[in-house]
């Protein structure tokens, strides 16, 4: 029964008609000073006299555009051990993939006397960079990593 309720009131949102909080996209769900051309051409687009169906199908194109424009940044994590380096480079997401096994391990470690707290999925480069370190020395037998992870 509840599907039915939460489905009946779907259709009911879908159905009224288009007001400016419908057809205008609210700004706090962008990024302004990224996109604030694309922002202006939907008001733009907002205020000419369009059927519904019709705006409705641009706004949603501008929005995935909008989405697939924003981009990743690339990162490369210089790797040192025993004074040789080697580099890695990829997205955040795949950072944290690549290091998954070396976070999971210093986490395994984390709880004994005098270990740090490893966060296995960090939202930033340096907070990645930082948690492979901690994750290292947690898990080295002396608690002293010949490892070291810098930012390029």
């Amino acid at each position: 029964m509840k599907y039915f309720k939460t489905y009946s009131t779907f259709i009911n949102e879908a159905s009224k008609p288009l007001t400016d909080a419908t057809t205008k996209p609210h700004m706090s769900h962008y990024d302004y000073r990224d996109n604030a051309e694309a922002i202006k051409k939907l008001y733009d687009l907002a205020d000419m006299n369009l059927t519904e169906s019709k705006l409705r199908e641009i706004i949603r194109n501008e929005i995935s555009s909008l989405n697939e424009a924003k981009t990743e940044k690339e990162h490369t994590i210089i790797i040192t051990r025993n004074n040789k380096d080697r580099e890695t480079s990829g997205t955040l997401a795949e950072l944290v993939d690549y290091f998954g096994n070396t976070l999971e391990s210093g986490k395994s470690y984390q709880h004994e006397k005098g270990n740090r707290k490893i966060n296995t999925n960090p939202k930033s480069i340096k907070s990645l960079i930082q948690n492979i370190n901690n994750a290292k020395s947690n898990s080295a037998a002396n608690g002293n990593s010949s490892t070291s992870y810098s930012l390029k």
